[in-house]
């Protein structure tokens, strides 16, 4: 009996996972002004599992945004309704995140691990 309601558990926590289920297409630091991390903040690039593509921002002082974003070709995700153009770039050769508006390069976010 008790097997029977482990792998019962365990049959529930797992649909349970796979129906929020979320895929991480990376993780940067943000640090808006040099010498200054009070004002950093952590930038993470989501692909729910509906296909919807979300940019999560979280400061230093615990608040955070939840943004929607579109894919572009070239690892290019724009961030949805943004009047200045804002787009965020994964660049290739070190996995760094450049966002850009419509005048260009505003600065480039450190790629980080873990989940932190």
């Amino acid at each position: 009996m008790r097997i029977l309601q482990t792998t019962a558990v365990i049959g529930m926590l797992t649909f349970a996972s796979l129906a929020v289920a979320e895929t991480s297409v990376g993780r940067w630091l943000d640090a808006m002004i040099p010498n200054m991390p009070k004002y950093d903040r952590i930038i993470e690039i989501l692909i729910k599992d509906d296909g919807a593509v979300v940019l999560i921002s979280k400061s230093q002082d615990g608040t955070s945004s939840t943004r929607e974003l579109r894919e572009r070709p070239g690892g290019i995700y724009e961030l949805v309704g943004s009047r200045s153009g804002d787009k965020y770039r994964i660049i290739p050769a070190d996995g760094n995140l450049q966002l850009l508006d419509n005048d260009g390069l505003i600065r480039v976010a450190r790629r980080v691990e873990g989940n932190g």
